[in-house]
């Protein structure tokens, strides 16, 4: 007993029969369905949920849930995890160093060039913020930077904080001095350091020389030496 299972022209058809895949047209041709199934096709194991199929060994159709799922309720994707908490979840198990999750690689051939990772508006025409990895010199050392308000991916960027190879950091500068920790860069904005009362800053468990506070009972700033002392014009 044989099933057609579509007319592909007036002369031509698919069906089964007797567990065979035939073609019916200029002449029969018959293929045995389990060939599908067994190196040549689908692995004739069941599949469970959540199945995200692979080429294993000799090219048959594998599952390894454990290390690829997907949860078709939420639409998340779990890599190394069967319960993804996100649209991608990569779980890395046990480690004890750190350890590549993602990997983004390039040649780079000019200075300030590198890859980034962008968020964007939903329809990708505008982009929120900016993380990118790149270099102060060509075969240089990697910088980190750090973009917000961007007009659009084509263009407008704003570069708000960097981190250079030499772990300097700059704010509002793209070349932070190179004989500073961190470089505060502004012509319209100040240095704000933290606010707080007398009794507050007193309260600071074990002040090491050199920390700066505004303190807000005195209205002057405190420098902590050997004890707090306020800043005062002599």
């Amino acid at each position: 007993m044989s099933k057609r299972i579509k007319d592909f022209t007036t002369t031509a058809s698919l069906y089964t029969a007797n567990d065979y895949l035939a073609i019916d047209g200029d002449g029969p041709r018959k293929f045995l369905v389990s060939d599908f199934f067994n190196g040549k096709g689908i692995s004739g194991t069941a599949f469970t949920a959540g199945s995200v199929l692979f080429a294993g060994a000799s090219g048959v159709y594998s599952q390894s849930n454990a290390n690829l799922f997907w949860d078709n309720t939420n639409k998340r994707l779990g890599i190394g995890t069967t319960t993804p908490r996100s649209l991608l979840h990569v779980n890395m198990g046990n480690i004890s160093t750190v350890t590549s999750v993602l990997t983004l690689s390039a040649n780079i051939t000019a200075v300030n060039a590198g890859l980034s990772i962008d968020f964007l508006e939903k329809d990708g025409s505008t982009a929120y913020s900016r993380v990118a990895g790149v270099v102060d010199a060509v075969g240089g050392s990697g910088e980190l930077s750090f973009y917000t308000t961007l007009a659009s991916i084509l263009g407008g960027s704003t570069e708000k904080v960097r981190i250079t190879g030499a772990g300097n950091v700059g704010i509002g500068t793209t070349s932070p001095n190179i004989n500073a920790i961190l470089d505060v860069t502004s012509t319209t904005k100040a240095f704000m350091p933290p606010r707080m009362t007398t009794t507050q800053r007193n309260n600071i468990s074990s002040p090491t020389a050199g920390m700066v506070i505004y303190d807000t009972t005195l209205n002057k700033l405190a420098v902590y030496t050997t004890a707090w002392e306020a800043v005062t014009s002599a």
